[in-house]
This record gives C-alpha cells, structure tokens and sequence, in this order.
C-alpha cells in the first residue's frame, strides 16, 4: 500500500519564498533518494523574466509532478488580488504507479500548505495553457 509522501524540508522553504512574493512559482517531483520515496523541488521560477509558458513547460508529458504558483487576478475595482494555486499534473499516459504516488501525497500537501486558495488537477498539455489555467483558477 502507497501512503503519502511529506515535502522535505527544501520545499516547505521554497514554498515560504512564494508565500513572501519572493518567487513566483515552482515544481516538485517524487524521487528516490537512499531507497526511500522523497518529495523535493523540481523547478524554481523567479518573478524577474517569469513567463507561464516556462513553467507550463516544467511538466512533462508522461510524468506527474506537482506545480505551485502565484497568479496575479485584476479585479472590476482596479485593484489586483494574488492567488496561490497548486496543481496536481497527472498526465493521462503516466505510469499507473506514479501517478498513485502524487495523488495519495497532494492531500497532505495541501493540508500542510494552507495559503493554498486554489487546487487543480490537469492531465493534459492543453490544460496548461495560460488562458484556460487561468479560467480555471477565477472559476
């Protein structure tokens, strides 16, 4: 039996930065590292030069990873409202066994990271397009 697998301490510090604005987002992947399943940062995105193709490209076509990020959202005030949202990526061909991983571990990690406002799970590359993610997200 899969039981969920805890974010070392690397991406609960990576995630305090993107709570402080200090990044705008990042990936996280499973790995084994010393016989033992561990949750660790893939990717890291910085404010500066940041582009969501970039980072919609961070997820692979047959491999599950978890995505976080900080979405700016105009309101009808003129004022802008920042959002953290995880993703789930579970790509439809990923291996059965992978995927398992991610999803038993993504409720512990939301639940550990309660700054989360928004939770989705994709499983295709055209969910990750900036226009659909982010009708997605305001919805």
């Amino acid at each position: 039996m899969i039981s969920g697998i805890e974010p070392t301490q690397e991406v609960r510090d990576t995630f305090a930065k993107l709570n402080k604005s200090k990044i705008k987002a990042f990936t996280v992947k499973i790995d084994k590292i010393e016989g033992k399943d561990q949750m660790l940062v893939d990717k890291v995105f910085e404010k500066e030069g940041f582009t969501f193709e970039a980072f919609a490209e961070a997820f692979p076509e047959l491999e599950s990873r978890i995505g976080v990020i900080e979405v700016e959202i105009p309101r009808e005030d003129s004022r802008t409202e920042y959002k953290i949202v995880d993703i789930l990526w579970s790509p439809i061909n990923a291996p059965a066994l992978k995927k398992m991983k991610y999803s038993t571990s993504i409720s512990g990690f939301r639940g550990e990271f309660t700054q989360i406002h928004k939770s989705l799970q994709l499983d295709s590359k055209a969910d990750l397009a900036e226009e659909p993610f982010m009708k997605r997200v305001k919805a």
